[in-house]
């Protein structure tokens, strides 16, 4: 267990609980981020497989017997992720989770177009000479665990197994609520990611994520959130960028090409739409 600097009583807490279960290793570090705690957990990992549960999520008493049967049924799977429902204060007031339906490698994940269920609460991996040296980013503040899905899915496949065995708890408090209010930790997050794996993508791939990227925050300022768009460090996110110019015509041209592109994306819809009813 880490304890990442929590001002609470949670130190005691896993302290009386290390002492009635010899076979629990207690870190207690600074606070370092989600990230960082994630690390030093792995770091002393000895067992045959690594397993993450958030301190405000819950996990079923048959969530790590599915995955590891999962795991002996399927040898090529390097991670699972376990289906997932989630919950407010009352624990009964659950909603299922959404599963994707395509095929969950590198590019799928960063066009968001495959995702894994859940946060990383529902995830187990192998440990073992492929996973050996993975790490989360620990620059990230947002996304650090869709950057790991990808590391991992470089290197072997990510399955799903079909079982609601992970409650997510969802509040405003949360790190990942707070993070999708703050456009900077978004934005530049996401770029950071996209621009990891250039190398496996052509510039124009590149180019085409972080224009959505740049869509999803405009969307907002469309809507009426004036005060988000305003609050965008743009000096930062040409930095995380790969494809962004320096200057306010290249930023003019990339707004102009989001919305071009979001354009078209409502046209293809609405073209798809009428074709079905003439049919």
């Amino acid at each position: 267990m880490v304890n990442d600097g929590s001002s609470d009583s949670t130190s005691q807490i896993i302290s009386d609980f290390k002492n009635k279960h010899m076979n629990v290793i207690l870190i207690s570090q600074e606070n370092k981020g989600l990230p960082a705690a994630r690390n030093a957990g792995m770091q002393i990992a000895t067992g045959t497989y690594i397993a993450f549960c958030d301190s405000d999520d819950l996990w079923t008493p048959q969530k790590l017997e599915n995955q590891v049967i999962h795991f002996e049924q399927h040898s090529r799977c390097l991670g699972a992720a376990s289906l997932y429902a989630t919950f407010t204060s009352n624990p009964k007031n659950c909603i299922k989770g959404r599963k994707s339906l395509l095929p969950i490698n590198p590019r799928n994940l960063i066009l968001g177009t495959s995702w894994l269920p859940g946060s990383a609460s529902s995830v187990i991996l192998r440990n073992n000479h492929e996973t050996r040296n993975l790490a989360f980013d620990e620059s990230l503040n947002f996304a650090e665990d869709l950057d790991m899905w990808i590391q991992i899915s470089t290197l072997g496949e990510i399955c799903i197994v079909d079982s609601i065995d992970v409650l997510i708890r969802i509040h405003d408090e949360s790190m990942q609520s707070v993070s999708r209010k703050d456009p900077n930790t978004y934005l530049i997050s996401m770029l950071k990611i996209a621009s990891k794996f250039v190398a496996r993508e052509s510039f124009w791939r590149i180019w085409l994520i972080e224009r959505l990227l740049f869509w999803v925050l405009l969307k907002e300022y469309l809507r009426g959130d004036r005060e988000l768009f305003k609050k965008i460090n743009w000096n930062k996110a040409v930095e995380a960028s790969l494809t962004l110019g320096k200057g306010r015509i290249q930023l003019g041209l990339t707004l102009f090409a989001s919305i071009c592109l979001h354009s078209v994306r409502i046209f293809l819809i609405h073209s798809a739409s009428v074709l079905s009813k003439l049919k």
